[in-house]
């Protein structure tokens, strides 16, 4: 049995299919660049790893991806709380 976003050792599975987050946020970031970039607005939400790790990579390939008008402008922590709040 594999699994996805969790591990199932706990229930006797062999491994998980995931991906590798920073990779993810930064080739989101060659995307966004690709596209006009401009600046970007990141929210992150660092209680979970995954969250964290893409938005690491979001700001790499910004760096590495962007031209000179390309920036994030604001950057904000989203708590698990506040997730789908009105």
């Amino acid at each position: 049995m594999a699994t996805f976003a969790s591990d199932p050792a706990e229930i006797g599975g062999l491994g998980e299919v995931g991906i590798d987050d920073v990779e993810a946020g930064r080739t989101l970031a060659a995307y966004a660049a690709s596209q006009g970039g401009g600046g970007a607005v990141l929210f992150t939400q660092n209680e979970s790893p995954a969250v964290a790790e893409r938005a690491e990579g979001f700001r790499a390939g910004y760096d590495e991806f962007g031209g000179p008008d390309d920036s994030i402008v604001v950057e904000q922590s989203v708590s698990n709380s506040q997730l789908g709040a009105a």
